[in-house]
């Protein structure tokens, strides 16, 4: 990595103009030096203490920064478009965004293959799984017209669509044939993720689909189980699985269970529902899952509690046996930011509540400077300064930061100096700038 700020650096000693990255293509026009950071804290700055190399790479820095500045920019351009249409399929004709929606697309695919470098963060990832990025857009636009499906299915859960229906009609038909290919094992064009679709769409695939009155005869003729028979059937499996969180692909008590959703939720809305008082009461003895995500959630926060309750903290590692846990905990913390940040957000008041009653960290990079401050402060009283030498390891190095964080500030660009932060390094006598700046 130092060889090759030292190169970039050599190319700039040369006058190479700082390059303006909204009027140029950043990954073809300029040969940037690839380095890896994570949001907020840049990996490249540990390099400022070597070779004298504090003064050029502020240029280098900024560039890094610029490119962040930038994909935030394209996300709220992307915010805009998801407001004006409803989704975030991006035509690739749509200019910048279209093509920065394409690389993302790219940089995922480098993201899931391990060993290869991508510009994709874990919180990057995040931040647009929340805004409902379609990172498969075929399987995305599928989905979509099996939707719009669903208008046309009767109560024996088979779709007719009238011909008048010309493109449905077509998708219609198509899809049929192409599952039927799939169920007599013969080759078909339907994807994985297409055919788990169908599998949740609780339609009728079989001969029945679109309009076949033999079909359609043979579905009403199968007599269907009662509620109290699909009841003892839930009982069934929250005995054998220790819950009622049934999958929607779980065969047709999946199904049944995704329909006592829908008329609860009718219910809730003072609309005329199926589901009685009787009914409600005897689903909730046993237990039901009205509401999956929030129960994932708390799921998640009781493992939070117990990891705990054994570490003493609620900072779990990342990888390992603790992997899905440590998934979710950034994924609260980025949902915290996006809070703060007066964005969309899952991160609910009592949500929050309940993670800060665990003594929960939101923000692990500020607790990480805190510590730094803290050694500094330890440092004037032993020396009398604030200027530890840059040998002096990463304090040194730390303190180099502050003062480019400064520099930044100052002339308005993105800076993590904040006023809070520069108000705690003044009170211990830190001077930002030195003798000769």
């Amino acid at each position: 990595e130092v060889a090759a700020l030292q190169q970039l650096s050599h190319g700039q000693k040369q006058g190479r103009e700082r390059i303006n990255p909204r009027t140029v293509n950043l990954h073809q026009d300029v040969p940037l030096v690839e380095v890896q950071f994570t949001e907020g804290v840049l990996t490249l700055t540990r390099a400022s203490a070597l070779s004298g190399l504090s003064e050029d790479l502020d240029h280098t820095t900024k560039r890094v920064y610029d490119d962040r500045a930038l994909w935030y920019q394209r996300l709220d351009d992307l915010l805009e478009f998801k407001a004006k249409n409803s989704h975030c399929d991006v035509p690739m004709r749509s200019g910048a965004l279209g093509n920065w929606v394409s690389r993302q697309r790219k940089e995922r695919r480098k993201y899931n293959s391990p060993g290869v470098t991508s510009s994709l963060t874990e919180e990057r990832v995040d931040i647009l799984d929340q805004v409902g990025f379609i990172w498969d857009v075929q399987q995305w636009r599928f989905g979509r017209k099996l939707a719009l499906l669903d208008q046309f299915k009767g109560e024996d859960k088979i779709v007719r669509v009238p011909r008048s229906e010309e493109s449905l009609y077509k998708f219609s038909r198509k899809v049929k044939v192409q599952y039927q290919n799939m169920m007599q094992g013969r080759e078909t064009s339907l994807s994985r993720g297409q055919i788990i679709l169908l599998a949740e769409s609780d339609l009728v695939w079989d001969d029945g689909f679109i309009s076949s009155k033999e079909g359609s005869k043979r579905e009403k003729s199968r007599r269907r189980k009662t509620w109290d028979e699909r009841l003892l059937e839930l009982k069934a499996y929250r005995n054998e699985h220790g819950d009622c969180a049934v999958p929607s692909s779980y065969s047709q008590l999946g199904s049944w269970v995704q329909h006592q959703r829908f008329e609860k939720g009718k219910k809730d809305r003072g609309e005329h529902s199926r589901l009685t008082a009787q009914k409600l009461a005897a689903l909730d003895a046993i237990g039901f899952v009205w509401d999956v995500k929030e129960w994932r959630w708390k799921n998640l926060l009781e493992e939070l509690r117990q990891f705990r309750q054994l570490r003493g903290h609620c900072d779990v590692p990342t990888g390992g046996a603790n992997g899905k846990l440590s998934r979710w905990v950034g994924t609260q913390r980025t949902q915290w930011r996006l809070k703060r940040e007066g964005r969309k957000t899952h991160l609910t008041d009592d949500r929050e509540e309940a993670l800060n009653c665990l003594g929960f960290h939101w923000d692990t990079h500020d607790r990480a400077w805190k510590k730094k401050l803290e050694l500094l402060r330890c440092y004037q009283q032993t020396h009398g300064h604030c200027n530890p030498p840059q040998v002096e390891g990463s304090l040194g190095r730390w303190v180099v930061t502050q003062r480019m964080e400064y520099r930044y500030k100052i002339t308005q660009q993105h800076s993590h100096l904040t006023d809070e932060r520069e108000t705690l390094l003044k009170s211990i006598g830190f001077n930002f700038t030195l003798r000769g700046e």
